[in-house]
């Protein structure tokens, strides 16, 4: 089979490939610019099941991860403040986020290929994503209801958080 028949019968592996370059690529242009560096942050919210309490942990964790009220208790939290008050006296929690396990397994193998410095993405977790599978939320007050990322439900949840802090109101997401 040469190149050309390859390319032709796997043209979605060829067009994803290419659009991944093509980000990576502008990624890199926008971060070796010369602007100012701006710093990552290193941790991300996280909301305990049981507890019912925010705790911050580090940007490398994937949802649900265990705590000490038990396993698979921690769940990102998508924390937001209003203009009028700030992230450190009033967060509040938009939604709760977390992977199904075959794409919490595809993001810890892909971190660990990373750690061994091979960058190639994993195709399988790539489509997941980019189709919004793999991705679970739920509201805070109802965290035993959960609902896949691109589900009705899902959307539903999501697009009632415009309006948290009133009408055309922009909330500010918070890291701890």
């Amino acid at each position: 089979m040469d190149i050309r028949e390859w390319v032709n019968n796997n043209a979605g592996v060829v067009t994803i490939s290419a659009v991944l370059v093509m980000v990576m690529s502008l990624i890199y242009i926008f971060f070796n610019s010369g602007a100012p560096k701006a710093q990552m942050a290193e941790s991300q919210w996280f909301y305990d099941l049981t507890t019912k309490k925010l705790f911050a942990a580090p940007m490398e964790e994937y949802a649900p991860i265990d705590t000490p009220s038990g396993p698979k208790q921690g769940v990102k939290a998508m924390v937001y403040a209003c203009p009028d008050s700030d992230c450190k006296s009033d967060p509040r929690i938009a939604w709760l986020e977390m992977y199904t396990p075959k794409v919490k397994k595809l993001l810890l193998e892909q971190k660990e290929r990373d750690r061994e410095g091979i960058t190639a993405p994993d195709m399988t977790l790539v489509r997941l994503i980019d189709e919004d599978q793999g991705t679970m939320y739920a509201r805070a007050e109802k965290p035993d209801e959960w609902h896949a990322a691109h589900s009705p439900r899902a959307r539903e949840l999501k697009m009632s958080l415009n309006n948290l802090c009133g009408e055309g109101v922009q909330i500010r997401g918070c890291l701890p």
